[in-house]
């Protein structure tokens, strides 16, 4: 999708400030905040102050509770709009799409939630996050999973229908003995009436995001498909078999090699 589409477009800057509780179809049980999940994967265990990068931060969401937690967190956005509405603490940068601007190695942690099926140049954006993750650090990738093999009132087509989940489901098994080498791209769909990642032209899922950072040299630390605070024992049921590669989200944290 042409930058352009989000930069100026007040009616998705709205929809965003609204949250996605707002505009998904089948929502998860709120247990928290929709990013607490993501913030919590950025912020990481140890306990210790970070310096953040949360790319494409919306109204800032994320931003706001990483910056609460005493984490040093910069957003940066495409969208002119939804920069505008972002209120909460933190620091936020107009970015213009392709180079972050950023030094090499500048960050302990770097994510993006919902913005890489929407990039023009996906595996561009992640390689950029890479340049400015310090050795170590943590990258946390969560996204649509497109190639769904099952799911219940999916709403995008290309998770709906029995014959396209055939078509997923070899699709997924081609892709995990092929070595990665780019995302697949699909056409927008934007109509008059707005719907979920109508707006998408990549094909995100979970396995393809897992090939891209071995691909990288980085561990994978977790592979999950629910990108949303639930029970705790509804995400190991969920994670517990390799269908996660194929229901639901995409929501994958790697760590760079040291």
């Amino acid at each position: 999708m042409d930058r352009e589409f989000y930069r100026q477009n007040e009616r998705y800057s709205d929809l965003i400030a609204k949250g996605p509780y707002t505009y998904q179809t089948v929502p998860m049980p709120r247990v928290g905040a929709y990013h607490d999940v993501y913030v919590a994967a950025l912020a990481g265990v140890d306990g210790r102050l970070k310096r953040v990068l949360d790319v494409g931060s919306g109204t800032g969401e994320a931003v706001a509770a990483l910056a609460e937690g005493g984490h040093e967190v910069v957003g940066v956005e495409v969208s002119e709009s939804s920069l505008a509405r972002a209120t909460g603490a933190g620091d936020y940068r107009l970015y213009e799409g392709s180079v972050l601007p950023f030094a090499d190695h500048e960050m302990d942690a770097v994510g993006c939630c919902n913005v890489l099926e929407h990039v023009d140049e996906p595996v561009a954006l992640l390689d950029e996050m890479v340049r400015v993750l310090r050795p170590g650090g943590t990258m946390v990738v969560c996204c649509p999973n497109f190639l769904r093999i099952a799911g219940w009132r999916d709403y995008h087509p290309r998770m709906r229908g029995l014959f396209q989940k055939l078509k997923n489901a070899r699709a997924l098994l081609r892709r995990a003995r092929e070595p990665f080498t780019d995302f697949e791209r699909m056409p927008s769909r934007v109509t008059g009436e707005w719907c979920p990642d109508q707006d998408a032209t990549v094909v995100t899922n979970a396995l393809d995001l897992e090939r891209y950072f071995a691909s990288r040299g980085f561990t994978v630390v977790s592979v999950s498909c629910i990108d949303r605070p639930v029970p705790p024992w509804v995400r190991r049921l969920a994670d517990a078999t390799p269908l996660k590669y194929g229901v639901l989200n995409a929501f994958v944290t790697a760590r760079k090699p040291a």
